[in-house]
């Protein structure tokens, strides 16, 4: 039995005609993309008692933003 191709489409699994493809942009991404509006994602593994206390990104994000607001780390950052 042979394969279907990829690129053929059956009257059923056509494209409906509010999808224009001549109007749609084309982006091109690949692995060396840069995020340059995003935030940059960095995974990090939180230890078990941690990760009780900071159970999302939202509360490890807040409480790194507190501890860069000291005074005392700020100097240590600076120099």
């Amino acid at each position: 039995m042979k394969k279907k191709s990829s690129t053929h489409f059956d009257d059923e699994e056509d494209l409906l005609p509010e999808y224009d493809l001549r109007k749609m942009r084309i982006v091109k991404r690949g692995p060396g993309h840069a995020r340059t509006e995003a935030a940059k994602l960095v995974r990090v593994t939180l230890d078990p008692d941690v990760a009780e206390t900071f159970t999302d990104d939202q509360a490890v994000n807040e409480a790194l933003r507190t501890l860069l607001r000291l005074p005392s780390y700020q100097q240590q950052a600076t120099g």
